[in-house]
């Protein structure tokens, strides 16, 4: 906890009235990731009458000089630096939160594991659900805060009232997960797994934003974030190269390269370092694109650019299927579906299948289905709920 802003301490039940009744302005506990987006909703929400603190969650620290790292001071040191900043400029209190050890075991085995079974993992979904809206929602409530708040491109209400476009108010009754405003930065997709109990205690303040709405309430705000590049990679790793990553937490094993004809390329060294549709120069005569991961043959199968329609798929079965609502619909219905973070949205038809996972249809085949990815299903903005695809089926 960093000594240029006052602690916080937990609140006691007496501090929610002044004594006549009234209720006191709400706490609002801002996950502060250093960038302009979270710097805006800490903003917001202190403009809008909320009680607010700052907290930085310390995910993971890697030893300088590490393998796969491509800058040499850990990426966090910096991160945290300009949340602080941005929470004195705003006179609110400020904290560090250090999860790397809850995360190793929440979030990074999973991530892992799931390269191990050559299957390609979400890890932010995970994060967000253990972390961001787990732990985090956890502490921020045992200190006395009624909701956590971030700056995630995503709207929540109540379905009976309108979407808040300007001040946040907080949802009631049965809460309704929505995209963003801003299409192309919506982040909807990667909050699928949280619950009425999480969304029914979390605000999105920009989510009724642009982001170049953002940056200039940032501007005009002298928050010295808001010029700030979005952050790259994953959550956890920042710049990292994977299969470098991965080379140090699991044995490779080299096998062979053959194209979707049957005819030897080359020879990969380690499927887990390859992703269905990525595109690779193999033997000087590509680009070719990641058909599939021949597991039981240790082979890696590609397709040429001019047969990338090898690598389109209409059917496929999703499991740990969860709905917003935390019911599901009466199935099978149509819906919409993303089936990769900013993929486009495509008509689906979700059916159950009698083991209990889901059978889903395109309307129209969609490129590299990923087993270990995953699926979100809408309806209009509404986010209905989502799933891990499991096996391409056709």
């Amino acid at each position: 906890m960093t000594s240029k802003h006052k602690q916080i301490h937990p609140v006691r039940k007496s501090e929610f009235s002044n004594g006549a009744g009234t209720p006191l302005k709400r706490k609002v506990l801002v996950l502060m990731s250093g960038g302009v987006d979270s710097s805006v909703a800490a903003f917001l929400l202190k403009k809008q009458g909320y009680d607010v603190a700052g907290v930085y969650l310390k995910l993971w620290e890697e030893k300088k000089g590490s393998a796969g790292r491509e800058i040499g001071d850990p990426c966090w040191v910096h991160e945290k630096r300009d949340a602080e900043k941005v929470a004195a400029r705003l006179g609110i209190p400020f904290l560090t939160l250090d999860v790397t050890r809850e995360y190793k075991k929440a979030v990074l085995s999973d991530f892992i594991n799931e390269y191990k079974k050559q299957r390609t993992p979400n890890p932010d979904v995970l994060c967000n659900q253990k972390i961001k809206f787990g732990i985090a929602l956890q502490k921020a409530r045992k200190l006395g805060f009624d909701y956590i708040a971030t700056g995630h491109y995503a709207r929540i209400r109540n379905p009976s009232s309108p979407l808040p476009a300007g001040r946040h108010v907080p949802a009631r009754g049965m809460v309704g997960l929505y995209a963003a405003k801003d299409k192309s930065k919506d982040q909807s997709y990667f909050l699928w797994k949280l619950t009425q109990k999480e969304l029914s205690r979390t605000l999105f303040p920009i989510g009724g934003l642009l982001k170049s709405e953002v940056r200039a309430i940032a501007q005009k705000a002298g928050l010295h974030t808001w010029q700030k590049k979005d952050s790259q990679g994953i959550c956890f790793l920042g710049k990292m190269n994977v299969p470098k990553f991965l080379k140090t937490q699991m044995r490779m094993k080299p096998g062979p390269i053959v194209d979707i004809h049957g005819r030897t390329r080359g020879e990969h060294d380690g499927l887990a370092q390859y992703t269905i549709g990525q595109r690779a120069k193999i033997g000087g005569t590509g680009p070719y694109y990641i058909a599939k991961k021949d597991i039981k043959r240790n082979t890696l199968i590609v397709a040429h650019e001019s047969e990338e329609r090898a690598i389109y798929h209409r059917e496929f079965s999703a499991s740990h299927v969860q709905w917003i609502a935390g019911v599901p619909p009466k199935l099978p219905i149509k819906a919409k579906g993303r089936t990769r973070y900013r993929a486009t949205l495509v008509g689906m038809t979700l059916k159950r299948t009698p083991k209990g996972s889901m059978h889903i249809i395109c309307a129209k085949p969609e490129r590299a289905l990923t087993p270990g990815q995953t699926v979100v299903f809408y309806q209009g903005s509404k986010v209905l709920g989502g799933g891990i695809i499991e096996k391409v089926l056709q």
